[in-house]
This record gives C-alpha cells, structure tokens and sequence, in this order.
C-alpha cells in the first residue's frame, strides 16, 4: 500500500573523501515531521531523462545545502575564494530544478539550494561575500555594489542558533506563511532570526523570481508567484524552531499537487 503522506526528494551532497552521497539527517527528520516521506536523490548523472524520471515519482522536492555552485553554470569564471565545487551536482541538480518547474512540483530551496534554483533559472551568484566589495569597485557593476552587506553570514556550530535578522516583505507568499495571531498583518514586512551558513549570495535574480527577504542588502529569499509553491531561502530552517512552517507548507502544496494528479 502506497504511503498517504507526500513523496518529498532531496538533493544528496557528494563526499569525494569518503566517496559517497549523502543527506543529513535534519532534513529527513523535519520532513517527516512535518508530513512528508522523504526520498533521498543522488546525483547520478546530469540528463534530463533521468532527472525527469525522479521528478515523476515524487511530490515534492528539497534542493539541499552543500558546496559553492561552479560559476561556468552562470557564465563566470572562478575565484580563489571557492569551496567544494562538485560539477557533477551541479549539472544534476540544473536539470532537476527546469524538470521540477516545468512540472509545477512544489520545491524549497535552501542555501545552496535557493542559489541553485536562481542559477538553473537564468540569475547570477555573489561568489565570495567577504571579498565583494572590493571585486565590484573593479568591475564598476553597479547592481553588484547594492547586493553586498555587513552581517557575519558564516556562523559556527550550534545551526539551532539564530545570528542575525532578515526582513520578510509584506505581501510574499513566505509573510503569509509566518502571519500570527495579533501581530502585523501579512501586508506588512516582518523581522525573522535565521541562523547563516554561507559566503556566496544571489546576485542578480532569475527573470521570474521576486526577492521575500533581504539581510541589509543580501538576498535571503526568492519565490516565483506564479507557482504554487516555488520557494528558496538562504538559511538553514532544518535546524530552526521557526523553520518548520516552511517545510509544513512545502508538504501541504506536494499533498494537494498528488491530490490533483490523481482525481
């Protein structure tokens, strides 16, 4: 008998030491906390026949966190500031997202996750935060002098931690899903604490993604209105008391896509 909670995939990081895949627990763990039955992808090879294979067994799909996105996915060349570059997940994980979208499945994107959903859609990255700054003095790129922020966004263990604040806008799908009984209205913006686990950021948006949420002027969340639940944020909500919500609403979306499927 088939499972009655929501098929949810997520994205598997690649080891290359211990020459494996792997998804950490917490995302199992919240899932299936939060209704869903998670399934976890590897990246086996980067076509879209296999990707869209994945895509017709699941519900759902969580792009997970992990290592720098490859700049030659955006048309950059590399930095020295780089850290774990794995290609291969990277043209997997390209694949999955058109797949997914194209399908309407409804998608979380988180970290690496969110940045990859602006990458495989047509947006650019911030490959170094720290260094940006004086990078885009060089470069006279005016929209990436306006991206770039003063908050510490590479915090150490404990991830439950909350560093710093973002600003959820008014009137987002991510406002209305943080609304609360007898506070601001799902009109106006909102302050959230996430943790921070990263040192690239969006730089310049896919064509159909809206920016949810900033940290100064860091991107920290992008949706596409469009869908029905087509989600990214830059922290980590698998660790977070707050972040369940999130994957609670990305389960609700898969439940009622399945729903329609089938009817």
């Amino acid at each position: 008998m088939k499972s009655a909670r929501p098929i949810i995939g997520v994205t598997a990081d690649i080891d290359d030491a211990a020459d494996l895949c792997s998804v950490d627990r917490e995302y199992n763990e919240v899932l299936w906390q939060a209704g869903g039955l998670p399934f976890d992808i590897g990246p086996v090879c980067s076509s879209r026949s296999y990707a869209s294979a994945v895509i017709s067994e699941i519900d759902g799909l969580v792009i997970s966190g992990g290592g720098d996105i490859d700049p030659a996915c955006y048309g950059r060349k590399r930095t020295a500031q780089l850290i774990d570059v794995h290609p291969r997940r990277d043209a997997f994980e390209k694949a999955l997202v058109a797949e997914a979208y194209a399908a309407d499945i409804p998608i979380l994107g988180i970290c690496r996750g969110m940045q990859m959903m602006n990458v495989a859609l047509g947006g650019t990255l911030i490959q170094d935060i720290p260094t940006h700054e004086n990078l885009a003095s060089r470069n006279s790129s005016e929209h990436e002098k306006h991206v770039v922020g003063q908050v510490d966004h590479k915090q150490e263990k404990p991830y439950d931690r909350p560093t710093h604040d973002v600003v959820v806008f008014g009137g987002t799908l991510l406002r209305g899903l943080y609304r609360r009984e007898g506070g601001p209205s799902c009109v106006e913006d909102m302050p959230l604490p996430v943790n921070s686990m990263h040192h690239q950021a969006i730089c310049e948006t896919a064509p159909c993604f809206a920016i949810s949420a900033v940290c100064g002027k860091t991107i920290e969340a992008i949706e596409d209105r469009s869908k029905a639940f087509f989600l990214g944020v830059q922290w980590h909500p698998e660790y977070l008391a707050n972040g369940l919500v999130l994957f609670e609403a990305l389960c609700d979306a898969a439940r009622k896509r399945r729903r329609k499927a089938r009817s």
